[in-house]
């Protein structure tokens, strides 16, 4: 297949451009500089110079193509209009092509909210909490109206960790080398459902290659409380263990409502993903594997970029 990819050269979309290549597949990826082009090349991909902010500098590579992951995410205060836009141009391009047949849109596990006992179904998200509405009413809007002719999935993944810089498992290793414990904010009690980066590339690949529609969940079904993950994290890095919990009123001022998504208590259920055959080969979260990575990455981006 030919399967044209945004955000291919990020933390999750580099694995999962990767993971095309390896299974076969002529990927396209957007990037905006020559760096990020480079980057791609180095991971098997053409890169396709452009703009998320521009759909005319996209649609007809996009267009030319069997599918299309969307996984880029624009920065700034209009980033849900960014995405609401590229989304619309990538709607119309598969209605106005003769090859483009699937899209696959990236979410976040947090448009479901808190879910309680749990665990939440692969399924649209009735009541998402305000600083999620946004990404959930685009996820409807991929969804509506499959006619069959573009046949369109939401992926969610859960808390994403592996390799390097990237995701908040990534930001406890960072805290415990440089400042001696893993911060996390709030209590620590609620939950997060988690995925190695890995896995949920496999997950992109086989939504793709099978043009499978619908929601699917990328989480590992062992959620673990917060406060354990950091702990873990702190003794793999080797701070002893040693956490900080960090007021979310304080976290709020700085991370906005990505504070609140860290406090969220989510148990997703992940069904519709291991009924395409889905399985995650890290099935738990390995805190001292996970660190292996971290810190091996993170050796080499010093010897590359001193």
């Amino acid at each position: 297949m030919r399967v044209f990819i945004t955000g291919g050269a990020g933390y999750v979309g580099s694995a999962v451009t990767v993971r095309l290549s390896a299974a076969g597949h002529e990927v396209l990826g957007l990037v905006r500089t020559d760096e990020r082009a480079e980057r791609l090349r180095r991971l098997g991909a053409e890169p396709v110079l452009g703009d998320i902010r521009d759909p005319a500098s996209f649609i007809r590579p996009a267009a030319d193509c069997d599918a299309v992951v969307h996984l880029a995410q624009a920065q700034g205060a209009d980033r849900a209009a960014v995405d609401a836009a590229a989304v619309e141009a990538f709607i119309e391009a598969g209605d106005g092509s003769s090859r483009l047949r699937a899209f696959v849109y990236t979410s976040v596990l947090f448009v479901l909210g808190d879910t309680g006992a749990g665990p939440a179904a692969e399924a649209h998200a009735a009541t998402p909490p305000p600083f999620a509405a946004a990404r959930a009413q685009i996820e409807r809007r991929v969804l509506e109206s499959d006619d069959g002719s573009l046949v369109r999935a939401v992926i969610r993944p859960g808390m994403v960790y592996g390799g390097g810089a990237g995701g908040s498992v990534s930001e406890l290793f960072r805290g415990a080398v440089e400042e001696g414990a893993a911060t996390y904010v709030g209590g620590g009690r609620n939950r997060w459902s988690l995925v190695h980066r890995e896995d949920a590339a496999e997950l992109f690949r086989l939504v793709v290659e099978r043009r499978a529609s619908g929601y699917f969940h990328a989480a590992d079904g062992h959620p673990l409380a917060v406060r354990e993950v950091a702990e873990s994290a702190s003794t793999a890095a080797g701070a002893g263990g040693r956490t900080k919990s960090w007021d979310l009123e304080e976290a709020r001022s700085v991370l906005g409502a990505f504070a609140d998504a860290l406090c969220l208590d989510q148990v997703a259920d992940a069904s519709r993903a291991r009924a395409l055959g889905w399985a995650p080969a890290r099935p738990s979260f390995d805190a001292a594997a996970a660190f292996a990575e971290w810190e091996r990455e993170e050796r080499a981006d010093v010897q590359r970029f001193g």
